[in-house]
């Protein structure tokens, strides 16, 4: 028997094994996602941060497969549910306001990384990445040293030159010089004993 028929066999001997349990395997994955709310969630959140092509990738073709199914359930549903469905809408605009203000770096995170995504760059940073560069690089401008005006991050080698959106690409600083370098010029700031700290901290990524 070949490998694929063994995975074949197996996914036969599965559908069956589920075709059979299914309402007590759909009831013991409501139970553990009730008790784990908070688990599953930060999983998902990681799986679609570290996988994003291959979770949409497998989106599009759940979607391809079950298209009109899909359209014509969700369009019923929501043409019962008005009401429901514009509260439903409220609500979650004033959680993700809630989240967007508790977690700030959080939302750079993914604007950079859309950002970086329009213009086919590399690489990707989280809150944790840019706490470990605070460390190392502080929370002032680098370009004059202080604290005035919001600190905002740089890419050093402009995403439109070819830079890449890893940490070791990032520097603080203030909009104004962030907005007077742009993206004409690749300026680094830091120091050379900071650089080589970042490069340890983040050894494993791609280094511009």
């Amino acid at each position: 028997m070949t490998p694929e028929e063994r995975r074949e066999k197996r996914r036969q001997q599965f559908a069956a094994y589920y075709a059979k349990h299914a309402d007590e395997i759909r009831a013991r994955t409501r139970a553990w996602y009730a008790a784990n709310s908070e688990r599953a969630k930060e999983h998902q959140r990681k799986k679609r941060f570290d996988h994003p092509d291959k979770v949409k990738a497998i989106k599009a073709k759940y979607y391809a497969a079950h298209k009109e199914r899909d359209n014509a359930s969700n369009a019923q549903w929501r043409a019962k549910n008005q009401d429901r469905l514009a509260a439903y809408r409220i609500s979650r605009r004033e959680l993700s306001a809630e989240w967007n203000r508790k977690h700030p770096d959080a939302v750079r995170s993914s604007r950079h990384r859309r950002i970086a995504t329009e213009k086919h760059a590399e690489g990707n940073w989280t809150a944790e990445d840019l706490a470990t560069l605070r460390k190392i690089l502080g929370v002032k401008c680098l370009a004059h040293g202080n604290h005035e005006g919001a600190i905002t991050i740089d890419h050093i080698v402009p995403l439109a030159k070819g830079g890449t959106n890893y940490p070791t690409n990032l520097q603080p600083l203030c909009l104004k010089h962030n907005c007077a370098k742009g993206s004409r010029s690749c300026a680094d700031y830091r120091t050379s004993e900071q650089v080589v700290e970042v490069l340890k901290a983040f050894r494993s990524r791609v280094v511009v």
